[in-house]
């Protein structure tokens, strides 16, 4: 399931080519057709399993500064989704959930973006967010159909995020940032967060494959 609305377009056509970029990444296009080396897969969970762990925190800041209380209820629901659905994924395939992981560099940017983003306010953490699911959602579902040949770890991942509790979730972001932003066309400041999020997705997928 595919996620869209006229705001998210907006913002998607406004940053298009790192859109794109993030799309056609290599890593993407390995993933889907099943050429993926299962090592640069195990160090891309590796590193999304501690963004995930970040993302609590993340949307426990959002639920602190959410001025709504129907958004603080969903808030509460996507912090159920990321503390089971999620963690039970990451649960199932890594040997030791202790282990201190070492970042690359260029994933570790993302990181901090992401933290400052928490720290500055409830726009930029819904603005981030959503442009950080919308991507997996919309790469996720266009090629789910394609990812046949994949290995079921792979396929998994794929289905995560094309789930009715993932759709919900891209669409809560999306309301929520015109909501904020109160107009069809989103703010420059809403489109500087949107690219910069999908800079640094790129900027992590990169570091898949030179840790």
């Amino acid at each position: 399931m595919i996620y869209k609305d006229r705001y998210l377009d907006n913002l998607i056509k406004s940053n298009k080519v790192e859109w794109d970029k993030m799309l056609n990444h290599k890593f993407v296009k390995e993933m889907v057709n099943g050429t993926l080396d299962k090592k640069y897969f195990d160090s891309y969970l590796s590193i999304e399993n501690s963004f995930v762990l970040d993302a609590i925190g993340h949307m426990a800041m959002a639920l602190y500064y959410s001025d709504s209380l129907i958004s603080k209820k969903i808030i509460l629901r996507i912090l159920d989704g990321l503390l089971n659905n999620q963690l039970n994924y990451f649960n199932k395939l890594l040997d030791d959930q202790n282990k201190v992981n070492i970042i690359p560099k260029k994933a570790m940017l993302f990181k901090q973006f992401m933290k400052n983003c928490s720290m500055k306010g409830y726009e930029d953490i819904v603005v981030s967010f959503l442009a950080a699911e919308s991507l997996y959602n919309n790469w996720c579902s266009i090629e789910k159909k394609n990812s046949n040949n994949n290995l079921k770890v792979y396929s998994d991942w794929i289905n995560l995020h094309t789930d009715k509790i993932f759709y919900e979730q891209v669409k809560f972001f999306a309301n929520e940032s015109q909501r904020l932003n109160n107009d069809i066309m989103p703010s420059i400041k809403q489109k500087e967060i949107f690219k910069n999020t999908l800079l640094y997705e790129i900027e992590f997928h990169d570091s898949i494959y030179f840790k």
